[in-house]
């Protein structure tokens, strides 16, 4: 899967990227696959890191272009001209560019285009996808992932920017696929770490609400055996296919 995420990077026909690959000192197969790429590669280290925040914000600081998107190994943007598309929307006043993205199933059965959530949203604890946005890094460079944030440090870093009413580009089209999963998917602690990212901006906003529905997230997790879960989840992907 990884190999598929460079070459949705290196084939882009917007061809101004400066590509750089942080890997938590892998031991399978990882280098061997960046290094069959190397030439493509602006910059690339692997070595161990205190978790997939702390490889951004390395990241961060080796980047010397205008905008940082991160891509996680198995996501690949939508097709080979999204680069093109964003860079001739974004105009000098804008600071984060966002777009909706393509969910993809692990087999890659299933893919359900997702809407953004609009940026009015944010202090509801709800938030576009990271991988579906650009951000400047002359920000990234001040706003670095807060590693107190096991889970949200982006919905941490996006909150951030928007309290300090920096301009947010919506862009009507998907911008990344992006496979279901990941650290935050159905996690109780990403509800409960979101609560404390809403909180330390806007005190008691929704704090209440958040707090009922991560106890009775909690309580429902508890009470539902994981192959419950499991055909939950898959009905959900059919409904969602349907266009129910």
């Amino acid at each position: 899967i990884l190999s598929k995420t460079i070459e949705s990077i290196i084939f882009q026909s917007y061809n101004n990227i400066e590509y750089i690959i942080i890997d938590g000192k892998s031991t399978d197969n990882t280098v061997s696959i960046i290094t069959q790429y190397e030439g493509k590669i602006s910059k690339w280290i692997s070595e161990t890191d205190k978790g997939i925040y702390d490889a951004m914000n390395k990241g961060i600081q080796l980047a010397s272009g205008s905008w940082i998107n991160f891509m996680n190994a198995g996501d690949v943007f939508e097709g080979p001209d999204v680069c093109d598309k964003i860079i001739k929307n974004i105009s000098s006043d804008v600071d984060v560019v966002f777009g909706d993205f393509i969910a993809v199933d692990e087999l890659n059965a299933m893919e359900i285009t997702v809407k953004a959530s609009p940026i009015t949203n944010l202090l509801k604890g709800h938030m576009f996808s990271h991988q579906a946005c650009f951000i400047r890094t002359e920000l990234l460079k001040v706003e670095m992932f807060d590693l107190n944030y096991k889970i949200v440090a982006d919905f941490n870093q996006i909150v951030s920017l928007y309290s300090k009413q920096k301009k947010f580009l919506y862009l009507p089209f998907p911008i990344t696929k992006i496979l279901v999963g990941g650290i935050s998917y159905i996690n109780v602690r990403t509800y409960y770490e979101r609560i404390k990212v809403i909180h330390s901006v806007k005190p008691y906003s929704y704090f209440l609400i958040y707090s009922i529905f991560l106890m009775l997230t909690a309580i429902v997790k508890k009470a539902l055996s994981g192959k419950i879960v499991s055909r939950l989840r898959k009905i959900k992907w059919q409904v969602a296919i349907k266009g129910n």
